[in-house]
């Protein structure tokens, strides 16, 4: 049988078109059946959260990853990110909103002011679509009380209130410190603040810190003025450091009372802002006290109070003193005062006896009296003149000093007796006040002094006794009594000495 080879070429050239056409159409049914899977969203964030942080006006917000990731391309996703929204009113859709932040974290803080109300939400996103939207509010930035342990253990405890509310302080449920005892909150750590009872009702109008006041386990609290305030004493307590509340049970610690740490082997006490006295031996005998400085609420400082205490290292004293009692600071060889206060009065007998490093260059303008030994053997006190206004100089007052001139002026209408005794570097005494009588002022010892002024004193006082050392050379008196003195009963064996005065 013949072929027709004409027919068959044409037969496979319309068999091969008809392949192609399929073949084409197979690949575009294909595209068209790719791209038509879609992306899904994941799940929305889930366990959304919103709590204040110790910062005022801060809300943290938190949230876990979605369980269900969703798909790309049919494909599961791996990969999610975030977005965070906020809003004073809530939020339905988020196309107007501009997110506050945006990242693969799972938590982000805001931050606005206390008082104020807002709207949160947060959605996924897989790299595909985002997902539907996790959502809170309205959520307050609350008003916060915050309790800090202040030197104690524990984290700062926060507490909500609703702003103008009154409440009482929470009891702290993690707040301790070995050795001590809750006794009462303060709004500043060093205690210079307002004080608040552990359980006081108060109104909270903006965030608020609260520190913790302690008190030395074994103290002892003793009720004075009325049962209004408290004294202070070591009572049974042990510790070599001391802490010292400025209220307990409600009521202020005004006063470290007589005794109260006497012969007490300790090295540091920190005392309130609220203390006012310092009692009678207060700390006698407490020769490894190390205390540095002193309350400024302090007006008074007892007779014996820090007595011994050669280790104390004050270098000032709380400008509201106005009286230092007999024996206060006496033997405290490390006492380095550099000044005392302006409202000093009065300065008792032996008050700095042997305080060899009180380095005072003036006193105080208001002093009028100081004691006899108040300032004996203070081997580095470098005054130069006492001010106007004083009026009693007490028995060997400067005796031991190495001071090298002093001017007593007018107003001293008591002079004690050797009141240099002993002091081998004095060289000038100035007095400037007219005397009816002098006896032994000056004291033995001072082989150095050589000159004495009287510029004032036109009478010459009665003199009693050995009045002048050996050493002076020199009495310079007002010019228009040199020959009055020369020839007083009394100043004749000085005569050769006597000279006119001249400023």
């Amino acid at each position: 049988m013949k072929t027709n080879l004409f027919k068959s070429t044409k037969f496979l050239s319309v068999l091969g078109a008809v392949v192609l056409v399929v073949t084409a159409l197979s690949l575009f049914f294909i595209g068209c059946g790719e791209s038509s899977i879609a992306n899904e969203a994941s799940g929305s964030p889930e366990n959304f959260a919103a709590v204040l942080t110790t910062t005022a006006g801060e809300a943290k917000l938190t949230w876990d990853a979605p369980a269900e990731k969703g798909t790309i391309a049919g494909v599961a996703a791996t990969d999610i990110s975030y977005k965070v929204y906020s809003s004073s009113s809530d939020i339905s859709d988020t196309a107007e909103l501009t997110p506050v932040d945006a990242g693969a974290d799972l938590s982000y803080t805001f931050s606005g002011t206390a008082g104020e109300s807002w709207y949160f939400a947060v959605t996924a996103n897989n790299g595909g679509a985002d997902s539907p939207l996790a959502k809170i509010g309205p959520f307050t930035l609350a008003n916060q009380l915050q309790l800090d342990a202040n030197g104690g253990t524990g984290a700062v405890e926060t507490k909500v209130f609703s702003t103008g509310d009154t409440t009482a302080i929470p009891a702290p449920t993690g707040i301790a410190k070995t050795g001590s005892t809750l006794a009462a909150w303060n709004t500043a750590a060093d205690g210079s603040g307002t004080y608040y009872d552990l359980t006081e009702e108060i109104i909270l109008t903006a965030d608020l810190t609260l520190y913790a006041v302690w008190s030395t386990d074994g103290l002892a609290y003793t009720l004075i003025n009325s049962d209004a305030e408290y004294s202070v004493s070591k009572g049974t307590a042990t510790a070599t450091e001391i802490d010292v509340p400025g209220y307990w049970m409600g009521k202020k610690v005004t006063e470290v009372g007589t005794n109260a740490f006497e012969i007490y082997n300790f090295t540091d006490i920190k005392l309130p802002s609220t203390i006012k006295s310092i009692g009678i031996r207060a700390f006698y005998l407490c020769s490894n006290l190390a205390l540095t400085s002193l309350p400024d609420g302090v007006t008074s400082i007892g007779n014996y109070a820090f007595y011994d205490c050669s280790n104390l290292a004050l270098t000032s004293l709380p400008d509201g003193v106005t009286s230092i009692g007999n024996n206060a600071f006496d033997n405290c060889t490390n006492l380095a005062l550099t000044s005392l206060p302006d409202g000093i009065k009065s300065i008792g007998d032996q008050a700095f006896l042997k305080c060899s490093n009180l380095a005072l260059t003036s006193l105080p303008d208001g002093i009028t009296s100081i004691g006899d030994y108040a300032f004996a053997s203070c081997s580095n006190l470098a005054l130069t003149s006492l001010p106007d206004g004083i009026t009693s100089l007490g028995n060997q007052a400067f005796a031991g000093t190495t001071m090298t001139s002093m001017t007593i002026p007018a107003s001293v209408t008591s002079l004690g007796s050797s009141l240099f005794n002993n002091n081998g570097s004095i060289t000038e005494i100035t007095l400037e006040g007219d005397y009816s009588e002098l006896s032994n002022i000056f004291g033995s010892g001072t082989t150095a002094l050589a000159t004495v002024n009287i510029p004032n004193d036109t009478t010459p006082a009665t003199l009693s006794g050995t009045v002048f050392p050996s050493s002076v050379t020199s009495i310079k008196v007002p010019a228009t009594a040199v020959d009055t003195y020369k020839t007083a009963t009394g100043w004749t064996g000085y005569a050769g000495k006597i000279s006119a005065y001249s400023s």
